[in-house]
């Protein structure tokens, strides 16, 4: 950590036991894990100027044992709490165990007030436990995860083990995850047994894949969100599998925040009586479920509407409308959607009934779902078979020149089939640095590579500070697991991540495409960054010689392909460090970087779950002549500070031809107005058969200035689609399902052409479009 006040004296890797715990199911070791989390002045207690901070981060490692929890297990900012992967530890909470949950993420304090603000809740993991719950007192009501939780997190290879609900006790029971919002997240690989929910959840957005459910009275509680996909979820033996709650729509055309929109896809549901039910207290209600690959057996209902007030295990009462009876016999729901209660008031809007998603072979596995790699955990390998960036040489402080010892420790890896291990530090790149095929990386809570220097200062001539594989296309495999890619000073030259690494082609087997998990591109606003300072507070004007962090922060380039997998792209809108008494971390600031993700890759496939992309210039997400391309949840924000008094984004950035950059040339006689000249969110180019599933597209400001978010007014639109042969319905297509905007007028633009206006689909905060097929 080197930017922490102890230097050297500081511990990133903590084990719980040198911290007193005894791991034998005895002796109580709730205040020896809490005290291995906190230890060395860490980021936590809700005090201010403590909502954030990325000096002080910590791997706590739980060795295979049970762990008797008497309290919450308090977790720190920028913590990943990891048990033993082969023998996972139990944490199994006492029966007196009392609190809201057994690892609380994000503590409450007196008065309601969190530890950390629940939209910034960045940068931490929990991976490889057991969580028992069977021994709590069914009087006590709890949960296994307090997950209030942003970008950045994760939880994977977790089981929950909860006590069974009984009819005998509805007002009591426990919850797997605990979760009341954020603005997250991904979480994969999680399993549960009994509980009242497996999950109960509400957030902006999330991606939740690999799960499976037994014995619960809920699976899976949506009390609100504005955009969720659920992936290759299993559900055995529960009363409801999702519970969807909706909110009922007012006079004016308004309603409550309630789930928005839910995109289901490759499922599993057997001997459960309501797989999906529809939960609001009146009629008519307003949200979008989108079903696609749904297998069910000896389900009583597929899909019910009901009505009933918030009594929580009563759900499946009150059924006003069997949408979708269910049969004994297995059946699969190929393609089926929910858009609320009343008809739509026009003939092209999206109404309830049978769909047809395509599903190029190209994408899918042998059995047709859609391809998807979980990250891997390289459990049978000895330590042997792994090598230490820092034994190669590396030093990983902030200062030194690390780039020939990490080109050097990338090749030993390929050569030698070596995982290449990467302790916490920043490690600053002069030059680029090339990864080839056979490389497997892995970090330790996230470390940052970050470019630096005259190499990437010049934005007339870009270069990557990353890039994957060794020319365009090159075939080959490489593994990138908890790292982040960054810049560091002014660096208006860098393309951060450039990937031109093709995978293998398929044979029999399904396709293994190279990929990224859980690792992210973080640009400015933290120590080190030198991007986090006073010169960028949001009261000033931009610097447009110095807020220069990238031209580009990651490129999949025309013959690339490749599974990403919880990849946040962010472009710091505030600092996450304190740096002196008066300057808190979640101070706004403003830095300029032109492009987000572009997306080249043709004929892929590209496979993108659980990603985001932030504050960029001139787009979030740009798709040129691209093919074969799943974007399964994004999440984009535009900059904070266009709009009204502020140059246009055409103006700060000067688009280039050659980077089929937007100039908005279209929006004549509009150009020159800033509520239509305003950064993308997804801009589509010349593409065919692309796949958007839960896309939440957001614009909270205008120059800093809120008071035209609530009339939806902040940007004229932020989804363009230009130049495609569009045909609906079709493997070529544009074909999009779940879309979420805030703050926009027009949900979609084809070919300069505002085609469907937000007023007819608000939703609580945003507005919902269940589905768009271009045509």
């Amino acid at each position: 950590a080197p930017h922490h006040p102890l230097g050297s004296e500081y511990s990133v890797f903590r084990d719980a036991k040198d911290f007193g715990a005894k791991g034998d199911g005895l002796a109580d070791d709730t205040d020896a894990i809490n005290r291995a989390i906190s230890h060395g002045g860490r980021c936590g207690g809700g005090d201010p100027g403590n909502d954030s901070s990325t000096i002080s981060p910590a791997l706590v490692y739980f060795p295979s044992g049970i762990y008797r929890i008497t309290r919450p297990i308090m977790s720190y900012y920028y913590t990943s709490l990891v048990g033993d992967a082969v023998d996972r530890p139990i944490l199994k909470a006492d029966e007196a165990f009392q609190g809201l949950a057994v690892i609380d993420e994000n503590p409450y304090l007196a008065g309601g007030r969190n530890w950390f603000t629940n939209q910034n809740n960045f940068f931490r993991s929990v991976a490889h436990l057991i969580i028992d719950m069977t021994a709590v007192s069914p009087a006590t009501e709890c949960a296994g995860i307090h997950h209030q939780v942003a970008q950045a997190t994760g939880l994977r290879h977790v089981h929950f083990e909860l006590r069974r609900w009984s009819k005998d006790s509805p007002d009591a029971g426990q919850r797997g995850i605990f979760m009341e919002n954020g603005s997250g997240g991904h979480m994969s690989d999680l399993s549960f047994r009994g509980g009242k929910q497996g999950m109960w959840v509400g957030n902006q957005q999330f991606t939740i894949q690999r799960c499976r459910f037994d014995e619960c009275a809920t699976a899976i509680s949506q009390h609100w969100c504005w955009n969720f996909l659920y992936s290759r979820i299993q559900i055995n033996d529960c009363k409801v599998g999702l519970e969807m709650r909706v909110e009922a729509v007012d006079g004016k055309g308004e309603s409550a925040q309630g789930a928005a929109s839910i995109v289901c896809t490759d499922w599993k549901v057997s001997n459960t009586r309501i797989a999906f039910d529809i939960v609001g207290q009146g009629t008519p209600s307003r949200g979008s479920l989108a079903l696609s690959n749904v297998e069910t057996e000896r389900c009583q209902t597929i899909v019910a509407r009901s009505i009933r007030q918030w009594e929580p295990m009563q759900s499946g009462s009150g059924v006003v409308a069997l949408l979708l009876p269910g049969i004994n016999e297995k059946i699969t729901v190929t393609d089926w959607t929910w858009q609320g209660d009343s008809a739509p008031t026009k003939p092209s809007a999206p109404r309830t009934g049978s769909l047809l998603l395509p599903r190029p072979c190209d994408m899918t596995d042998r059995v047709g779902q859609w391809l998807h790699q979980s990250r891997p955990e390289y459990l049978d390998l000895e330590a042997m078979h792994f090598i230490s960036l820092k034994d190669e040489g590396a030093k990983g402080d902030g200062a030194a020149d690390d780039t020939a010892a990490f080109q050097a420790a990338v090749r030993r890896s390929a050569q030698e089939g070596k995982v290449l291990y990467v302790p916490h530090g920043q490690y600053l790149l002069t030059s680029t640095v090339v990864i080839p095929p056979g490389c497997r990386i892995v970090g330790e809570v996230w470390p940052v590579f970050l470019g630096t220097g005259r190499n990437f200062s010049d934005g007339n001539h870009p270069r990557a500070v990353v890039q994957v594989g060794e020319s365009d296309g090159q075939e080959g495999h490489v593994e990138i697991s908890e790292c982040i890619f960054s810049t560091k000073g002014p660096s208006a030259g860098a393309i951060v991540l450039q990937w031109q690494l093709r995978g293998r082609p398929r044979d029999d087997d399904d396709a293994v495409l190279p990929g990224m998990w859980d690792t992210h591109i973080r640009l400015g606003g933290f120590r080190g960054s030198d991007l986090d300072d006073e010169r960028f507070d949001s009261e000033r004007p931009l610097d447009l010689s110095n807020g220069w962090a990238c031209f580009l922060a990651f490129h999949l380039t025309r013959r690339s392909s490749g599974c990403f997998v919880n990849n946040w792209v962010w472009l710091a809108d505030h600092i996450l460090d304190t740096s002196w008494p008066d300057r808190h971390a979640g101070k706004q600031i403003s830095l300029l970087a032109s492009r987000g993700i572009l997306i080249e890759s043709n004929p892929g496939p590209v496979m993108l779950w659980g990603g985001a992309s932030e504050h960029f210039l001139l787009y979030q997400y740009q798709l040129n002549r691209a093919k074969n391309v799943l974007i399964a949840h994004s999440q984009t924000e535009s900059p904070y500070f266009l709009g009204e008094h502020c140059a246009l984004p055409q103006t700060i950035a000067r688009p280039k031809v050659d980077w089929c950059d937007p100039t908005w040339e279209e929006s004549d006689p509009g150009l020159g107005d800033s509520f239509k000249s305003r950064s993308w969110g997804i801009r589509i180019m010349d593409s065919t058969s692309i796949h958007l599933f839960a896309a939440g597209l957001y614009s909270f400001f205008d120059a800093y200035s809120q008071d035209r978010l609530s009339a939806r007014r902040c940007q004229e639109a932020l989804l363009s689609i230009e130049g495609c042969a569009l045909q609906p319905n079709s493997d070529e297509g544009i074909n999009i399902v779940g879309l979420n905007t805030v703050g926009t007028e027009s949900m979609v633009v084809v070919d300069g052409k505002k085609v469907v206006d937000e007023i007819m689909f608000r939703n609580g905060f945003s507005s919902t479009l269940g589905y768009y097929f271009a045509s």
